[in-house]
C-alpha cells in the first residue's frame, strides 16, 4: 500500500510511502483499518471509502499496465474510464464469502491494534455470516482473536451441530482449546485461553 500524507513527512519521505503488509493481510482490510483510524471511527463508513480507494488502485494498476503497451485513442480512454466506474461498483458487490475473508482480515487487525470498536464490529458482521459450513473456521479465527462474542456465537452453533461434525475431519482438526469449549460449559472464555 502507498499512500501520501503527513506521515511520510514525519518519516523523512517525500512522496509516496510503501506499507509491507504480512501475507495475511488483504489490501481492502488494511486500506479499511487505516479509513476506520483516520476518518471518523465509523466501519461502514470506512469499509466504503476501503472498497472504493481499493478499486482506484486496481483500475490505476490495469491502466499503467495498458498504457505501458502502447498510447490508447480517446475511444480506449472511455472504455477504460467505464470499465474503472464498473469495478469500483463490483467491489460494493462483494460475495459474502469475499466479505467474510476482509472482515476476518479486518478482526485479526482490529485485534492486533487493539481496536476494541472496530474487533467488536467486525466479530457481529462475522455473526451475520456465519454458516454450518464455516462455524468452525470463525470458530477457531474468534479464539485466536480473543472475540469472545463471536466465539460464544460459534460454540452456541457447534453444539447445535455437534451429531452432525463430530466425526467429521474439520472436527477432528478443530484447535482443541475450541473443541473443550463445545464439549464443556462456557465459564470464561478467556480463561480457556
Amino acid at each position: 500500500i502507498s499512500f501520501t500524507s503527513g506521515l511520510s513527512n514525519c518519516i523523512g519521505s517525500s512522496g509516496r510511502t510503501r506499507l509491507e503488509l504480512e501475507d495475511w493481510v488483504t489490501v481492502p482490510a488494511m486500506l479499511w483499518v487505516l479509513a476506520y483510524l483516520y476518518q471518523g471511527f465509523d466501519a461502514q463508513q470506512s469499509q466504503k471509502v476501503a472498497f472504493r480507494l481499493h478499486s482506484e488502485m486496481e483500475a490505476e494498476r490495469t491502466e499503467r499496465t495498458a498504457q505501458a503497451s502502447r498510447p490508447a485513442s480517446k475511444f480506449e480512454q472511455a472504455a477504460r474510464a467505464k470499465e474503472k466506474t464498473k469495478a469500483i461498483r463490483a467491489m460494493f458487490r462483494e460475495t459474502n464469502e469475499a466479505l467474510g475473508e476482509h472482515l476476518c482480515c479486518l478482526l485479526r487487525l482490529a485485534d492486533m491494534y487493539n481496536l476494541e470498536h472496530l474487533k467488536d464490529w467486525s466479530s457481529q458482521q462475522l455473526a451475520g455470516l456465519l454458516t454450518a459450513e464455516n462455524v468452525m473456521a470463525l470458530s477457531t479465527h474468534a479464539y485466536f482473536c480473543s472475540a469472545q462474542d463471536l466465539l460464544r456465537v460459534c460454540i452456541y452453533n457447534l453444539r447445535l451441530i455437534y451429531s452432525e461434525v463430530a466425526r467429521s475431519a474439520e472436527w477432528e482438526s478443530l484447535e482443541p482449546g475450541v473443541k473443550d469449549l463445545v464439549l464443556g460449559g462456557l465459564p470464561s472464555i478467556s480463561e480457556a485461553q
